[in-house]
């Protein structure tokens, strides 16, 4: 006998959906793409939170048919079914997204981050995070990601890789003029002081 599955249909945007897919599938033969998120106790509650019983739009329904290009599958038991209801309404169906759309973000920051503090160009780190996460130019654009990056990278940030870089720089260069590899004239040249 086969096993029932209770979903809700989740719009959301490209990005959200491939990082759900990647971090939450648990497909079948009838389901090839189906979210379960109870790995993630954190955001299951919180998805179960924003379930509602019979929820019919009225006065707070807002158009947010143009905000999300997909939609997702996310399974849920029956006892929650019960429980919480089986609908989200477009205010619950907005938080829930930010909560996601945070999580992949703070996800692209700390990768992209990691790589800039060892030099690599922002272009060379969006294109490796598209690689490892599989996401598009079509599901999270270049110019958006660069826009959240400035919005919320600390400023300074390559002035302190700038000072690391130099600090190594010395070392390494130390330790050639005490191994008799460089001259004093030859650190002092390299290291970039100036007479």
């Amino acid at each position: 006998m086969e096993k029932e599955r209770w979903v809700v249909w989740m719009p959301c945007k490209g990005y959200v959906k491939k990082w759900l897919l990647a971090n939450f599938n648990k497909p079948d033969h009838k389901w090839p793409e189906i979210v379960n998120l109870s790995q993630d106790k954190v955001l299951l509650t919180s998805f179960y939170n924003h379930l509602r019983r019979n929820y019919t739009p009225r006065g707070e329904q807002r158009d947010i048919s143009g905000r999300y290009s997909e939609q997702v599958a996310i399974e849920f038991t029956k006892t929650a079914f019960d429980r919480y209801g089986w609908s989200l309404t477009d205010r619950e169906l907005t938080e829930f997204n930010n909560e996601l759309e945070a999580r992949v973000r703070l996800l692209m920051r700390n990768y992209i981050m990691s790589l800039r503090c060892i030099g690599v160009p922002v272009g060379k780190c969006i294109q490796s995070f598209r690689e490892m996460t599989g996401i598009t130019e079509w599901d999270w654009s270049d110019d958006s990601i660069r826009r959240d990056l400035v919005r919320h990278t600390p400023k300074g940030i390559d002035s302190e890789f700038s000072k690391i870089v130099l600090k190594i720089k010395e070392n390494v260069c130390a330790q050639m003029t005490t191994l008799g590899q460089l001259s004093k004239q030859g650190y002092l040249n390299y290291v970039g002081y100036k007479k």
